[in-house]
Parts: C-alpha cells; structure tokens; sequence
C-alpha cells in the first residue's frame, strides 16, 4: 500500500478541524433531542477516535495533546449547545415597539426584522404591506418560535 503524502499528520496538518467536527456533530446530536452533556460527549469521543484514526505518526506528546483537544472539544461543544438552546422565545402576547432594521420577502408574505425593547422579532406582513427600514413601529400580537412545517422544503426553524 502506498501511503498518501499528509495522511499519516493528521493533528499536525489541521488540528481546528477535529474540533469543529465535534462541534458540528454535537449541534447535530442536540439537534435530534440529545441532552447538551451526553452529545458533548459523543462529540469529543468522536473528536479522539477520528484523531486517533487520522494520525498514523505519534510524537512524544501526542496523547497529551490528544487528551487536551478531547476536552477541549467537549467544552466547545457543550458552549455551542449552551449558547444554540438559549435561544427560546417565551410564548405569550407581546406589545412592543422599535426601529425596523431589515425588511424582505419571505415566500408569498413579506417581513420585518424590528429591534424591539425586550428583543428582536420578525414581524410577518401581508404582500400588499410594506414597511422602511429605520422606521419606527409599534406592534402588538403572539411571540411564537418557528417550527418545522412538512408541507414545506424551506425549514423556518434553522433560518
């Protein structure tokens, strides 16, 4: 067999890219209803077996080095988790008001992204409503988080 030039330098040649795949994997797994702590952990277990795969040279310190990316990896991911399920909208009636600072089409509908007092929403307006970015608005309705519809291709819940 001949070896590939790079294959046996795993960790030397990208070492941020075994990180990042257990940070990708764990939003993954948190994803599909895992909890933040066990998807950390199939995340960086992933990280050292890959690492371990990966890297056929193995330096004095490589195990040193291997048991500080795998804990690093856990950290990152349980941070990247953290900071992804902070992320809730509170259901409930909303009066507020703020200053419009994008507003697009979205599908057959137009929105509006408004930097409100207590938050940013996007407001949902009809097609024959349109509103200015920077102007200043009032609104009032129910904050509801986006959701997953299976009539559609377009997931609203990952934008």
């Amino acid at each position: 067999m001949i070896p590939l030039p790079g294959y046996d330098e795993g960790i030397a040649r990208a070492p941020l890219l075994f990180l990042l795949g257990a940070v990708f994997t764990a939003l993954a797994l948190g994803d599909r209803g895992m909890s933040p702590s066990a998807a950390g952990a199939a995340a960086s277990l992933m990280c050292l077996g890959i690492l371990l795969l990966f890297s056929g040279r193995r330096p004095a310190r490589f195990l040193s080095y291997c048991l500080a990316l795998f804990f690093l990896a856990f950290f990152c991911s349980l941070f990247s988790l953290w900071r992804v399920q902070s992320f809730s909208v509170s259901r409930g009636r909303v009066l507020d008001g703020g200053e419009v600072i994008l507003e697009r089409p979205w599908g057959s509908s137009r929105v509006a992204v408004v930097d409100g007092g207590s938050g940013r929403y996007l407001l949902r307006l009809r097609p024959d409503q349109s509103v200015m970015e920077g102007e200043t608005l009032t609104f009032a309705g129910e904050a509801v988080p986006f959701r997953a519809r299976g009539d559609s291709s377009f997931r609203e819940d990952l934008y």
